[in-house]
């Protein structure tokens, strides 16, 4: 049985209408979360909601770092719980995968956090010559370096990749990729933000498992 919920904001709360395979008679409405929520996500095995003033909650897996609360918390948070480490931050939107979250904040700035594997975090993560990453997660949200300078405006992740928006309209993506459709020659991941220079003005972007799609000014993209 395929493990999935579907969550929905209703008046300013997160509300929950399915779980697996069954619908609930009555929607539930998550606890813990005591101000008005703006915008959720939901990644394979973990969730979140943004505050109307900016702060980040997150509950569910956290095997690699996932929900950003640190190295010391538990592998699965049940109840929705405060980044504290964000606290004075504004996030504006959070997009979350398998094993890895991304985020921007108000001011335009990536951050991300958990499985670093493939490169799909954006912070250069290596693999040694066995094939193992040398840091392989982060349990905090971390400043994309890569990105510094650049306002990014949309944000996706996908299973072992990531990508996003500029305020220009430039696309980029790091993480694995085919080489082909991608355009990065003959190495696998790319680990840090690598800019897709063939596509014209791009508004959103969307990650899926191995594939990327984009919105330009005029057409639909599909990497």
């Amino acid at each position: 049985m395929i493990d999935w919920t579907v969550f929905k904001i209703v008046n300013g709360a997160v509300l929950l209408y399915y779980t697996c395979a069954s619908q609930l008679q009555e929607p539930l409405e998550v606890s813990g979360l005591k101000k008005e929520i703006v915008q959720i996500s939901a990644g394979y095995h973990h969730s979140c909601a943004i505050t109307v003033d900016g702060e980040l909650y997150m509950w569910g897996k956290n095997s690699n770092g996932q929900l950003g609360l640190g190295k010391k918390a538990e592998n699965v948070v049940p109840v929705p719980t405060k980044v504290e480490c964000l606290s004075g931050i504004n996030i504006k939107m959070v997009a979350l995968a398998s094993e890895h979250s991304i985020a921007v904040t108000d001011g335009g700035q990536a951050l991300s956090w958990g499985g670093g594997g493939s490169g799909r975090l954006g912070h250069g993560h290596q693999s040694s010559l066995l094939g193992f990453f040398r840091s392989s997660s982060e349990y905090t949200p971390r400043h994309i370096k890569k990105l510094d300078g650049v306002k990014v405006k949309n944000i996706a992740a996908g299973l072992l990749h990531s990508a996003c928006i500029d305020e220009n309209g430039s696309v980029y993506i790091f993480g694995e990729k085919a080489v082909d459709k991608l355009a990065f020659g003959d190495a696998n991941n790319t680990t840090t933000p690598s800019m897709i220079g063939k596509l014209p003005y791009s508004q959103e972007v969307a990650c899926g498992g191995y594939h990327t799609c984009v919105i330009t000014s005029n057409f639909l993209v599909s990497l």
